[in-house]
């Protein structure tokens, strides 16, 4: 532990590892492939780590090494490439960084200097410090972007050390946090009517890359978000909020980051985006079998999409469709862990509590398991369901045909697509798929979440 200390004090007092953010304004992209291009060519550059590219907001954030790169040099880099590249605010962000204390856990094949070029080739690594005596390495790296399992993978001969010391405490953690660069931001949202609004915003915002917190409240009509503005701009989330259909402003200018007890406990325990920044799907059963249900007390699509992620949730539902027109829910569950009856009481449990439920059939399955055939069944008039559904989806805001192929190849790996044409000319996509997995309202949230317009014809 003693000499993890001191190489800890090292690597504190170096004054090089520094890592900045800065977000540069872009004019001239037209489509997706610009976006893409973008990312490709700055993110190849020295000293790039990460490159964040918005159609929508004309920009880019870039996470760089200011010893390799300034922002001059970055936006000259974009302007080479034929866009019009702008910086507003000429003061970068700095960039939070850790630590990891690595050690050999076997008899090194590869000589120490391998080792630091290796690593220093990664992405989010911004130093190697190297200790053969101690037989350590200590890495620093951009936590957002690389983690320590993927420095294990580079090279397996190392392992995260037992004595890797804890987060700092007092000075040491408030620095950490400045480094971070959190903000604390208040919006007023609009349109709000019960807790699925609020639990709907919350999710989806949640999930963002950048958002750190989110506290939606229903009486006050406001969010509170911490998020990384080097990841993630206010323009960003207040549009993401107002596609979901509520109206936001902001009520107050960001302020970096100082909770104060009230706050702390007001943010805490709130929804934090997923590593994944989606939500995990349940497996699919040897013996499904499929419910519909009729549901009363849905006022909004916030409602669908509530009921939908809190069931999808659950590890026996492989999927929901729920559906605000014809005030239905089709589940599909694993019938030897749970019966149509619990299904019910589950949907009627979901925040705010006032849903009405009934059970009006149920598909039984095929198999002969003992302990699906062991379960209470309910008397079910049993439905055919059309295995396949076809939709057409108006999409606006398509230039060229990469934009038909990125949405068509988006779209073809959703869960229960079967086939998707795209029509540049007729400003329109046709998508063949199952409604027990998705639903068009689904497949048209998708495509609006590629960056353009889309409405069910």
């Amino acid at each position: 532990m003693k000499d993890l200390l001191e190489c800890n004090e090292e690597i504190k007092m170096d004054p090089s590892m520094g890592v900045n953010s800065v977000t540069i304004s872009v004019e001239g992209m037209t489509c997706n492939s610009c976006v893409w291009t973008i990312e490709q060519q700055i993110g190849k550059v020295n000293g790039v780590h990460h490159i964040k590219v918005s159609l929508e907001e004309k920009n880019a954030t870039i996470i760089y090494d200011p010893k390799l790169q300034t922002p001059k040099t970055l936006q000259e880099a974009i302007d080479d490439m034929g866009f019009d590249a702008v910086i507003h605010n000429p003061d970068p962000l700095p960039v939070l960084t850790d630590t990891l204390f690595l050690t050999v856990t076997a008899s090194l094949t590869l000589p120490w200097d391998h080792i630091q070029s290796t690593l220093l080739k990664t992405k989010g690594v911004t130093d190697i410090k190297i200790y053969p005596q101690k037989r350590t390495v200590a890495v620093t790296i951009i936590p957002s972007i690389v983690n320590a399992n993927q420095i294990k993978e580079l090279v397996p001969e190392l392992s995260l050390d037992t004595g890797t010391l804890e987060k700092k405490s007092g000075a040491c953690e408030d620095h950490s946090m400045a480094q971070a660069g959190e903000v604390v931001l208040k919006m007023k949202v609009e349109g709000m009517t019960c807790h699925s609004c609020t639990s709907t915003i919350e999710g989806k915002i949640g999930k963002l890359q950048g958002v750190q917190r989110i506290k939606v409240s229903l009486d006050n009509q406001e969010a509170t978000i911490v998020y990384q503005p080097h990841l993630i701009s206010v323009e960003e989330m207040k549009k993401q909020i107002e596609a979901m259909g509520f109206p936001a402003f902001v009520k107050k200018q960001p302020k970096y980051l100082k909770l104060g007890a009230i706050d702390v406990e007001r943010l805490k325990n709130t929804p934090v985006k997923s590593s994944e920044g989606s939500q995990q799907r349940s497996p699919s059963y040897t013996n499904d079998s499929t419910a519909t249900f009729i549901i009363d007390g849905m006022h909004c699509k916030s409602c669908v999409s509530n009921i939908e992620s809190t069931l999808s949730a659950l590890q026996y539902v492989s999927s929901i469709v729920v559906s605000l027109e014809n005030r239905s829910a089709i589940v599909k569950y694993n019938a030897s862990s749970v019966t149509p009856e619990s299904l019910r009481k589950a949907i009627e449990a979901v925040s705010p509590g006032l849903y009405r439920v009934s059970i009006t059939s149920e598909v039984e399955s095929t198999s002969n398991s003992p302990s699906s055939s062991s379960l209470q069944k309910i008397p079910l008039n049993v439905v055919s369901q059309p295995l396949t559904q076809e939709t057409v989806i108006n999409i606006d805001g398509m230039t060229c045909n990469s934009c038909v192929q990125s949405i068509e190849g988006v779209i073809s790996k959703k869960p229960g697509v079967k086939s998707i044409r795209v029509s540049l000319a007729n400003s329109n996509g046709t998508v063949e798929y199952d409604p027990l997995l998705t639903s068009p309202e689904t497949l048209r949230g998708a495509i609006e979440d590629m960056g353009f317009d889309a409405t069910l014809s």
